[in-house]
């Protein structure tokens, strides 16, 4: 049966039973076609509203759009609404979601707070292809800035972005002095962005790139910055070449004493594009 309907609602896809999401309302004016039957192991389910009304099952341009509390209660999931944000929660037992607007697996423990926390510099990143290592126009966005957002994506934190008051150089060959010389003073480069509220945090990501074989200086600025007693840490970086692999969290470990560091992964700079499925991988291995 073709039906002209007027939606002002947030609604579900097909094939997706966890979710968090959050959404603009707007009014759309779409063709469809009701009469859909819906089956879960086997057994056929009648959708009805909070208040037990029939919900329809309809395709519209060859997309089948299920009511989302019919089928989550349905899959033994629970499901809130917030109003204020126009967003729908839907959680399993397990804590974790689904991302219904890119799609992207979210690992998130309940009841927990989560920070990314990332140092990322932009500019030039010798020897990329296609980079130009002097006039470091090439590179707008940093590597680990990027994995820092896949990451969030996945967990559902805040992200927040660990930056120094004095700028480092664009071209990479100057930042590598300037990094190896803080290195080997053992300097702490001041910071111009600070969390006000890291007490609130249960668990921190903390991301950045691998400069002289460990941990950017800025990294020590901020870390040693708050006390993280009591929580976990999760170190994130990227490096120049190789394969993804398990970063040494001895610095980390050393900066965080009394913190709980997890293994962290390490993900080539040309690679962060396309490691959403390890990250992945490497989030559901963690116990946090």
């Amino acid at each position: 049966m073709r039906k002209y309907l007027i939606i002002v609602s947030v609604i579900l896809a097909a094939a997706l039973c966890t979710c968090v999401f959050a959404a603009t309302l707007t009014h759309k004016s779409i063709d469809i076609e009701s009469g859909v039957s819906v089956y879960v192991d086997g057994e056929k389910l009648n959708p009805s509203d909070v208040n037990g009304n029939a919900v329809d099952v309809f395709t519209s341009g060859g997309t089948t759009y299920l009511p989302a509390r019919a089928i989550s209660e349905a899959l033994g999931c629970k499901i809130d609404w917030n109003d204020a944000e126009a967003r729908v929660d839907i959680t399993t037992d397990s804590g974790k979601t689904a991302d219904a607007v890119s799609g992207a697996t979210q690992t998130q423990p309940a009841g927990k707070k989560i920070l990314v926390a990332y140092f990322s510099r932009e500019g030039s990143s010798y020897p990329q292809e296609g980079v130009d290592t002097i006039t470091s126009a090439s590179l707008p966005v940093g590597n680990t800035k990027l994995l820092a957002e896949h990451i969030n994506s996945m967990v559902g934190g805040d992200l927040f972005q660990i930056v120094t008051e004095e700028p480092y150089p664009g071209n990479y060959i100057e930042t590598t002095e300037k990094a190896q010389t803080e290195k080997e003073q053992n300097a702490r480069p001041a910071l111009s962005t600070h969390v006000d509220n890291m007490d609130e945090y249960d668990v921190i990501f903390i991301g950045y790139p691998t400069w002289w074989s460990s941990v950017p200086m800025p990294i020590y600025s901020f870390l040693e910055e708050y006390d993280l007693s009591g929580k976990t840490v999760i170190p994130f970086r990227t490096h120049h070449e190789g394969s993804v692999g398990t970063p040494d969290n001895s610095e980390i470990k050393a900066l965080c004493p009394n913190s709980n560091v997890l293994t962290g992964i390490s993900v080539p700079g040309s690679k962060v594009d396309s490691s959403d499925d390890a990250v992945r991988d490497w989030l559901d291995g963690l116990d946090y």
